[in-house]
Parts: structure tokens; C-alpha cells; sequence
């Protein structure tokens, strides 16, 4: 990943797939803090300081997105409904709060509640 972030060009996305634990997410947050850093080391590391490096630390930055993959339904019905839906506000707010955990400890494990049943 260095050599990938120290050259003049970097893909336009990036995968991190792998066994639950291994820091896919933590190492996500890496890479995207030092492609938003505007005062980056010359070893790819980020400043840590800048406006770039402590919004996306903190996940709010704007230009970075994480997509996680949901379940399917688990009947033919509900195929075209999205998974969300079936949540109530409570449980919704409960995932955002989990997410904003895992912006101070990236090896906070998210869990969506009923997740089974969606």
C-alpha cells in the first residue's frame, strides 16, 4: 500500500475484504486519511494535524464513503425493498452511534441489531 500511495497515481478506489478482525477497517481509515492529508510525509504517512487528517479521522469528511454490504431478504417478496427499511428509528440511530464509535477505535465492532431478520 505505500508504494501504491507514494507514487504520482492512485487508484480511483480501493477493496479491503477479509476475516472479520483483521483491521480491514482500521487500515481503510489509514489510506483515506492520507489521500485527504495536505501535508503528507514522504514515507505515505499523514500529518495527522491538517484539516484533512482529523476530519476523516473522525469520519466526517465529506469526500470519503464507506460501503457496507447488508443482507438479503430473506423472502422473494421483499427482494426490492431495501433492508433499511425494515428497521425502526431507534435501531437506525443505534447503528449511527456505532459508526461514530468506530471513529475512536477502529477495531469497534459494528453490529446491526435483528440482523437476521432483515
Amino acid at each position: 500500500m505505500r508504494t501504491a500511495l507514494s507514487g504520482a497515481r492512485v487508484p480511483h478506489a480501493w477493496l479491503f475484504t477479509g476475516v472479520e478482525g483483521v483491521g480491514k477497517d482500521a487500515a481503510a481509515i489509514a489510506v483515506a486519511t492520507f489521500l485527504r492529508c495536505e501535508n503528507p510525509g514522504p514515507d505515505a504517512t499523514p500529518c495527522g494535524i491538517c484539516h484533512g487528517c482529523t476530519t476523516t479521522t473522525s469520519l466526517r469528511n465529506a469526500n470519503v464513503r464507506f460501503v457496507f454490504a447488508l443482507p438479503s431478504g430473506k423472502s422473494e417478496d421483499s427482494r426490492s425493498d431495501s433492508p433499511l427499511l425494515k428497521l425502526n428509528d431507534a435501531e437506525i440511530s443505534q447503528i449511527q452511534e456505532q459508526i461514530a464509535m468506530k471513529a475512536s477505535d477502529p477495531y469497534h465492532n459494528i453490529s446491526i441489531p435483528r440482523a437476521q431478520q432483515i
